[in-house]
C-alpha cells in the first residue's frame, strides 16, 4: 500500500471513531426524551459513568426529537420503553402502538438470534454495531445499523438495565453495494468470456461455453443462446446452462405476435438488447409468468448476435431478483454482445487465416534456408544486447522477422508460426485489434508514429500486457525500406496501476458512502485538488471548482478564515494532524457548517509540501447543538413569566420573569397551587372552562386577573399547554404568560373615548347602535316591545348664540341628566350631536307603557335651569316609533323616529309624535312609482294608440284621440289609471305631457309622408295649460313642423280638474285658438264648476263623460244629464261629443238626442298609431255601417 493510500485510509478511521462518538452523544441525548425516567445514566463499555440526567432537564426533549435516525430505549424484556417519531416513521407504525411493543417482532427472522444475545448480556458493559434488517408494516425489508449500548434505568419501579440505540436506514447503501458486486460478477463474466474465445474454435461450443460461464461465474439463474433461422424466423436452442428446464416445450418465432414481444425475439428483431427488470410483472412475458415463477426467473436480458454484421440469434441471461440490472450492467451487456459477435467473426478469420499460414510456410521452406538463417542470427545478436526485450523487422514483401525474445513474449513458436501482419493481429486481444491495425496504418503518415499497449492472451490463459514501438527506415533516396522496432512485457507495471486506480475508486465509495470529501492542497502553488463530494459541499456545481485555493477561500465565512489560516500553518510547522470546524457561504447566502481533519505530507515526487484532508458537512448537527443551546436559555432568559406544574398543579418550577411579575420568589412558590394568585375580578366559571379545555384540547389560551405578593390586581395573556408522557397521560403544565395591565387599562380608556359622548358622559352614536341592536334581540327573544325616541331641544340654538358656548354647554350637561334620570335603569340615553339625543325603552308591552316615560322627558327639558345666574328654559321636540310594530333594522327606527320628531316640531314643538306607518308606506309606494315612471321617460317605454271619433249621422271620421300606453317591460302594456294618478300636480306630469304633444306632431308629419291627415285631440292637464311656456312650446313646434295646421291639433281640458286661475287659463287658451288650435271640455258634467268654465273657457267642443252614456239605455238619471248637457251645448253654440259608446244601441240613443259625434268600443278600440291609416280606409268602404242602425 503506498503512503497516499494508507494516510486517506487512515483519516477515514479517524473519520469513523469522530461518528462513534457523535454516536455516543445522541444515544444520551435520546435518553433525555423519557419524560417518566428520574435519572438517566449511559456508560462506556469500562464502566465509567459519562452522563447522568434528571426530571429536572427535561425541557430538553423536544430538541432531541429533532434527530433524523430512530432512537428507542429497550428494556431486558425486551420491549420498547421509549422511542422517538423517527423510528415510528422508519416502520411506518403509529408511535403510540410502537411504545411498550416487543422490539423483536420488527426484527427479521435470521437477526432475531442476535437481539436475544444482546439482551442476556446487559450485566456486561457493552457497545456493538450490528447491521441488521427491520421488517415494517408493509413488510418492506430495511437494512439499518444499529448502535448499541447498555443504560441503567431508574424510574421508581425498578427498570434496571437495558439497552439504548441509534437506528440509521443504510438499505440505500446495502442496495449500492449489491449493484455493485453485480457488476464486479459480470466483469468477470465478460472476462471470462473473453478467455473462452481464445480457447475456443468452434462456434457452437463458444455459445456453451458462455452460457456455463454466465451460470457458474455470474450467478445467473439461467442462460441460453438461441438462432434464429431467416427463412422461418423460428428460434432454435443452440445452448443452455442453469434452469434450462424452463426451455422445454417452448417455441418460439419473431413472426408471430404472441412470441414478438418476448426478451430473445425483441433482441433478435431489433438488433440490440431487451430488458426486463420485472419478468413477472411485464404484460409482455403473460404466457410465461408461471413457469418463470416455479423456476424463480425474476429479471431478464437478451443480447442480439451478430456474425459478419448479419444477426444471427440472442444471449440470454435470465436473474433471480427482481430489478437486477442497472444502466451500467446494460452498458456491459451490449458490450458483451458486441465481443460474442466479434469472437465469431475472429473463429471465422482464424479459419481462413491457419489456411493462409499454411501457403506461407510452404513458400518459406522454398526461399533460400541461407538467407533467413543469416537475417535470424543478425536480430538474435541486436536483441542480445537489450534485457527482455525483443525485437522485429518487416520490410513491407516478405513475412516478419521476429527475434527469440519476440517468438518468448509472444508464447509462439518459431517453428510453427510464421509472423506476417495478419497472423500477428490474430495475436492481439480481439478488443485491441483494431487499434493495432490503425498503428500499422500509422506509418504511413509518421516515420515513429509512437508506442502502443496491447494486450495478449498466452495460450495458457495467461493475459499479458506488451509495449511496442516502431520507427520507419528509408535509403538515401528517401524511400521506404522496412519498420524496424521492439517489444516488451509491461504487464507488471500495468496490473499495479490498475490496481491503484482500483484502490482509489473504492476509496472514492467509501468517502461518498460516509459523505465525506477528500482534498490536497500544494503549499507552494496553492493548488488544491478535490472530489465531487467536496466540490459539493463547498457550494459548487460539477466542474466549477478551478483548482485555486483562493476561490475555496472566497466561500469561508469572513470570521472563520483566520482560524482555517491558524490551523493550517500549525500543521506545516508541526508536521501533525490538525482538526477543526469552519463555516461556508453557498452563492444562495446559506451558510454551511464543515469538519475537516487534516494532515501535512511531503509530496515524494517533487519533494512540495502539501495539506490533504476529509470534510464532512455538520450543518445539521450544527443545528441540534444551536437549538439546544437556544432551549436552555429561553427558560431563563424569556421576558415573558414561566411556570411549570405537576399533573395535580402543584408548581415545580418557575422562570426569573415569573418572580419579576408576580413578586414572589421561586422558594415562595414551589409546591403551591397557582390559585394563589387568582382575582375576584374574573369570571365565576373561567376556571372551569380552563380546566376543560386542559382536559379535552390539552391547550387554554386567555386572559385573566391576578393579584401581585404586595396585593396590586393586574391582568395577563396566559397560554397553558398539557405536557404529555409517552402514553397521552398528562405529566405537567406549562404556564406561559405576559403583563397586559398597562395594554388594558389603556383600552378600556380607549373604549370609553369611542363610546361615551365626551360633554356629557352619555352613549354616544356608537354604543347607541350596540344598545339599539341589543334591544332588538331581547325583544325578539321576549316578544315584547322597543320604543326608539328621538329628541332635539327646542330653543337651544338661541341660548348658545346669544350666551356663548360654555352656557350651552352646562345646559346640555343639565338637561341630559335630567333626562337620564327620568328613566329607567334598563333604558339608554344616548347624544348623537349638538342638541339632538335618542333614548331606547326596552321591555314596553304596548304604546301605553311608554307614555309615562316620554311625558317624563317633556317636564325634564322643559323645567327652567340657573345657569350663572341665568334663568334659561328649553322644550323638546320628541319623535316616537315602536318596534316590533315598525318591523324596521336599527338605522331605518332611528330615521323613523327622527321623521316623527320633525312632525311634532312643525305642529308647534315641546311635544311627543308617533311615527305614522300607513302615511310611510303610501309615501314609498308613491316613490317608487315615480321612479318607475322616471325610468319609463328615460328608456323610452311610453307609446301612443289613437281612437278615431266618427259622425254617427255621415259617418265621416272626423278625428281621432291620442291615448297614452305604458308597455312595461315585465307587467305588459298598462293603461293611464295605472300609472297617471300617481304623477297628478307632479313636474312628471308636465314632463309626460310634453312628451305626448311632441309624439302627436312627429306622428302627424310621419302621416303626412303617407298622404294620411287626420285631426289628433290630445287631454293636456290643467297644471300643464297654465305654464307660462305652453303657448310659446307649440308655436314652436309649428314651425318645427311646417306642413301641420293648426286646426289638426285639438287639446282636450279634463273639466274634472281644477284650474287655479281662470282668467289666465282662458288667456293662455285664447292666445293657442288664436294660432289656430281648437279647445275641447273633457268629462263634461264630473268637474267643478262647468258653467264657468262653459262661460270663460274658449272651447269648440265638450265630451260626455263615459260613466254617463254608459248606463244611459238603463239609467234615467245618466240619460237626464246626457240631454242637459246636450242641450248646453246647443245653447252654447258647442258641438258635442259622446265618449264610452260601446253598442249600436248607444249610437241609435245618442242620434235620437241630437249627439251625432261618438267615440268608444262600438266604433273602434285605441289601436297603434300604423294601423289607424288602414282602419279609416276600411271604414268608408264600410259606408259607416252603425250609421242608422
Amino acid at each position: 500500500m503506498n503512503p497516499d493510500q494508507q494516510s486517506l485510509e487512515q483519516l477515514l478511521n479517524e473519520n469513523q471513531n469522530l461518528q462513534l462518538r457523535l454516536s455516543e452523544a445522541e444515544q444520551t441525548l435520546a435518553a433525555i426524551q423519557n419524560g417518566e425516567v428520574d435519572a438517566l445514566i449511559v456508560s462506556l463499555p469500562d464502566g465509567n459513568q459519562v452522563f447522568s440526567l434528571t426530571t429536572a432537564d427535561h425541557s430538553y426533549r423536544v430538541m432531541v426529537e429533532a434527530m433524523h435516525e430512530g432512537a428507542a430505549f429497550i428494556v431486558s424484556s425486551g420491549h420498547i420503553y421509549y422511542c422517538n417519531q423517527q423510528l415510528a416513521t422508519l416502520l411506518q407504525i403509529p408511535l403510540e402502538k410502537l411504545m411498550g411493543s416487543l422490539f423483536i417482532d420488527y426484527v427479521s427472522t435470521p437477526d432475531k438470534a442476535l437481539i436475544t444475545e444482546r439482551l442476556k448480556n446487559l450485566t456486561v458493559p457493552q457497545t456493538h454495531h450490528d447491521e441488521i434488517t427491520l421488517i415494517t408494516s408493509k413488510q418492506q425489508a430495511l437494512t439499518v445499523l444499529l448502535s448499541w449500548s447498555k443504560i441503567e434505568l431508574t424510574d421508581g419501579l425498578g427498570l434496571g438495565l437495558g439497552l439504548g440505540l441509534i437506528i440509521t436506514d443504510i438499505s440505500d447503501r446495502k442496495y449500492a453495494e449489491q449493484q455493485i458486486k453485480r457488476l464486479n460478477r459480470l466483469y468477470e463474466v465478460a472476462n471470462a468470456m473473453a478467455m473462452a474465445t481464445i480457447h475456443t474454435k468452434d462456434r457452437n461450443e463458444l455459445f456453451q461455453a458462455f452460457c456455463q460461464i454466465a451460470v457458474t461465474q455470474g450467478k445467473f439463474r439461467m442462460a441460453w443462446v438461441g438462432l434464429v433461422n431467416p427463412n422461418t424466423g423460428i428460434i432454435d436452442i443452440s445452448s443452455t446452462a442453469g434452469e434450462s428446464h424452463f426451455l422445454e416445450g417452448l417455441h418460439l418465432n419473431i413472426h408471430t405476435n404472441s412470441d414478438a414481444k418476448l426478451p430473445t425475439a425483441v433482441a433478435i428483431r431489433t438488433g440490440n438488447y431487451c430488458l426486463y427488470n420485472d419478468f413477472l410483472g411485464a404484460a409482455e412475458t403473460l404466457r410465461l409468468h408461471e413457469k418463470a415463477r416455479h423456476y424463480g426467473l425474476l429479471s431478464s436480458a437478451s443480447i442480439a448476435i451478430k456474425e459478419n454484421g448479419i444477426i444471427i440469434g440472442a444471449l440470454s441471461l435470465y436473474a433471480g431478483e427482481k430489478n437486477y440490472f442497472d444502466e451500467q450492467q446494460i452498458s456491459l451487456l451490449k458490450q458483451m454482445g458486441a465481443d460474442i459477435s466479434f469472437a465469431i467473426d475472429n473463429i471465422n478469420q482464424q479459419a481462413r487465416l491457419n489456411a493462409a499460414n499454411l501457403a506461407l510456410l510452404q513458400a518459406k521452406e522454398r526461399e533460400s534456408t541461407a538467407e533467413l538463417l543469416n537475417e535470424k542470427e543478425r536480430l538474435l545478436s541486436e536483441s542480445q544486447s537489450i534485457s527482455h526485450i525483443g525485437s522485429w523487422s518487416y520490410d513491407f514483401n516478405n513475412p516478419i522477422i521476429w527475434s527469440d525474445e519476440t517468438y518468448h513474449l509472444l508464447s509462439v513458436s518459431a517453428d510453427s508460426f510464421i509472423p506476417t501482419p495478419d497472423s500477428f493481429i490474430d495475436l492481439v486481444h480481439v478488443d485491441d485489434r483494431l487499434a493495432m491495425r490503425d498503428y500499422i496504418a500509422a506509418f504511413e503518415e509518421s516515420d515513429n508514429p509512437g508506442k502502443i499497449m496491447y494486450r495478449r492472451i498466452l495460450p495458457d490463459g495467461t493475459l499479458r500486457y506488451l509495449s511496442a514501438s516502431g520507427e520507419l527506415l528509408r535509403d538515401k533516396q528517401g524511400q521506404a525500406l522496412r519498420i524496424v522496432g521492439t517489444v516488451y512485457d509491461v504487464t507488471e507495471q500495468h496490473l499495479n496501476e490498475v490496481a491503484m486506480l482500483h484502490s482509489k475508486e473504492r476509496l472514492r465509495l467509501a468517502l461518498d458512502a460516509a459523505k465525506l470529501g477528500i482534498f490536497d492542497r500544494n503549499i507552494l502553488n496553492n493548488q488544491v485538488t478535490i472530489s465531487e463530494r467536496t466540490e459539493e459541499i463547498w457550494g459548487y456545481a460539477a466542474g466549477e471548482f478551478k483548482g485555486h485555493f483562493e476561490e475555496f477561500a472566497s466561500r469561508v465565512h469572513p470570521e472563520d478564515l483566520a482560524k482555517i489560516d491558524t490551523e493550517m500553518k500549525r500543521s506545516l510547522t508541526d508536521q501533525d494532524q490538525y482538526n477543526s470546524e469552519y463555516r461556508v457561504i453557498w452563492p444562495d447566502q446559506s451558510v454551511h457548517w464543515l469538519s475537516v481533519i487534516g494532515e501535512f505530507y511531503m509530496d515524494t515526487t517533487d519533494y512540495s509540501p502539501h495539506i490533504r484532508g476529509i470534510i464532512e458537512d455538520i450543518t445539521p448537527r450544527k443545528l441540534t447543538e444551536n437549538s439546544l443551546k437556544l432551549a436552555a436559555s429561553v427558560f431563563t432568559h424569556s421576558r415573558e413569566g414561566i411556570m411549570i406544574t405537576d399533573a395535580a398543579a402543584h408548581i415545580i418550577d418557575v422562570n426569573d420573569a415569573f418572580s419579576y411579575i408576580t413578586g414572589y420568589s421561586r422558594a415562595e412558590v414551589i409546591g403551591c397551587d397557582p390559585s394563589l394568585f387568582k382575582s375576584k375580578r374574573n369570571e365565576a366559571d373561567l376556571f372551569k372552562k380552563m380546566w376543560r379545555a386542559l382536559i379535552t384540547k390539552k391547550h387554554w389560551y386567555g386572559e385573566l386577573w391576578n393579584h401581585r405578593k404586595n396585593g396590586d390586581e393586574y391582568a395577563i395573556m396566559l397560554n397553558v399547554s398539557a405536557v404529555l408522557d409517552n402514553l397521552g397521560k398528562t405529566q405537567s403544565y406549562v404556564a406561559l404568560f405576559s403583563d397586559i395591565t398597562a395594554t388594558k387599562t389603556h383600552q378600556q380608556q380607549l373604549e370609553h373615548i369611542a363610546n361615551y359622548d365626551a360633554l356629557t358622559g352619555l352613549p354616544n352614536r356608537l354604543l347607541l347602535a350596540d344598545r339599539l341592536e341589543q334591544a332588538i334581540i331581547q325583544a325578539q327573544r321576549q316578544g315584547d316591545s322597543v320604543a326608539i325616541v328621538y329628541l332635539d331641544l327646542d330653543g337651544f340654538k338661541a341660548i348658545n348664540d346669544q350666551h356663548g358656548h360654555s352656557i350651552g354647554d352646562e345646559l346640555l350637561i343639565t338637561v341630559s341628566q335630567r333626562m337620564r334620570d327620568m328613566l329607567r335603569e334598563v333604558d339608554t340615553l344616548a347624544r348623537i350631536g349638538g342638541d339632538e339625543f335618542v333614548a331606547v325603552l326596552v321591555n314596553l308591552y304596548d304604546q301605553e307603557d311608554c307614555e309615562p316615560l316620554l311625558k317624563r322627558l317633556l317636564r325634564a327639558a322643559a323645567d327652567p335651569l340657573l345657569i350663572n345666574d341665568l334663568i334659561l328654559q328649553v322644550s323638546a321636540s320628541i319623535g316616537v316609533t315602536l318596534y316590533p310594530k315598525d318591523d324596521s333594522d336599527a338605522d331605518q327606527l332611528l330615521r323613523h323616529a327622527d321623521q316623527a320628531m320633525y312632525a311634532a316640531k312643525q305642529s308647534g314643538k315641546n311635544r311627543y309624535l308617533y311615527f305614522d306607518l300607513i302615511r310611510d308606506a303610501a309615501i314609498k309606494i308613491e316613490q317608487e312609482s315615480l321612479a318607475n315612471i322616471r325610468n319609463a321617460l328615460d328608456k323610452g317605454e311610453f307609446i301612443l294608440f289613437y281612437q278615431p271619433k266618427v259622425n254617427l249621422k255621415t259617418g265621416q271620421v272626423i278625428g281621432a284621440e291620442a291615448l297614452i300606453r305604458w308597455q312595461h317591460p315585465e307587467l305588459g302594456l298598462l293603461l293611464p289609471a295605472n300609472f297617471l294618478p300617481s304623477i297628478k300636480n307632479h313636474p312628471y306630469d308636465i314632463e309626460l305631457g310634453e312628451w305626448v304633444i311632441d309624439k302627436v306632431f312627429t306622428q302627424l308629419s310621419e302621416w303626412q309622408q303617407q298622404d294620411f291627415t287626420l285631426p289628433i285631440s290630445v287631454n293636456i292637464g290643467a297644471q300643464h295649460l297654465q305654464q307660462n311656456y305652453f303657448v310659446l312650446g307649440l308655436s314652436e313646434r309649428f314651425k318645427a313642423h311646417p306642413k301641420i295646421r293648426p286646426h289638426q291639433i285639438e287639446l282636450e281640458i279634463l273639466e274634472s280638474s281644477a284650474l287655479e286661475d281662470i282668467i289666465n287659463a282662458s288667456n293662455i287658451m285664447k292666445t293657442s285658438c288664436d294660432i289656430g288650435v281648437h279647445f275641447a271640455l273633457d268629462d263634461f258634467g264630473t268637474g267643478y264648476s262647468s258653467l264657468t268654465y262653459l262661460r270663460h273657457l274658449p272651447v269648440n267642443m265638450l265630451k260626455i263623460d263615459q260613466s254617463f252614456v254608459r248606463d244611459m239605455l238603463t239609467n234615467l238619471e245618466d240619460l237626464s244629464i246626457i240631454e242637459g248637457v246636450i242641450g248646453l251645448a246647443r245653447a252654447f253654440h258647442h258641438q258635442v261629443i259622446a265618449e264610452g259608446v260601446e253598442t249600436t244601441e248607444h249610437c241609435d240613443r245618442l242620434l235620437e238626442l241630437g249627439c251625432d259625434l261618438a267615440q268608444g268600443f262600438a266604433i273602434a278600440k285605441p289601436m297603434p298609431a300604423e294601423q289607424l291609416p288602414d282602419w279609416v280606409k276600411d271604414w268608408h268602404q264600410q259606408s259607416g255601417s252603425l250609421v242608422g242602425g
